[in-house]
């Protein structure tokens, strides 16, 4: 392990490449998976926007990848303030966390 004040050596850094690839690879199998899951078994869910308003429904999917702007979770018997909706895709950008019962 390099010194605070030096550069890595090649070997370390290919380490940490190498570690950080398996990460990425073992979370995009997680993701996947889940995903998966989900489609083959919805599953009902409570959700909660940014702006505080809380809604329910049946997650049965999404378009969820990086943070894209159109990333979308879909969701069926969508139970809002409002009234429900038979199905509607929701952006994962207005969503601050979804519990999964």
């Amino acid at each position: 392990m390099s010194k605070p004040n030096e550069l890595p050596s090649a070997d370390e850094t290919n380490e940490e490449t190498i570690s950080l690839n398996a990460l990425r690879e073992r979370q995009r199998i997680a993701s996947l998976s889940f995903w998966t899951g989900l489609a083959q078994q919805p599953k009902a869910a409570d959700i909660v926007m940014y702006g505080g308003t809380k809604v329910s429904g049946v997650l049965r999917g999404g378009t969820v990848t990086r943070g894209e702007p159109d990333d979308v979770f879909m969701v069926d018997e969508l139970a809002t303030p409002l009234g429900t909706y038979p199905a509607a895709n929701m952006r994962a950008s207005d969503v601050r966390y979804v519990v999964i019962k």
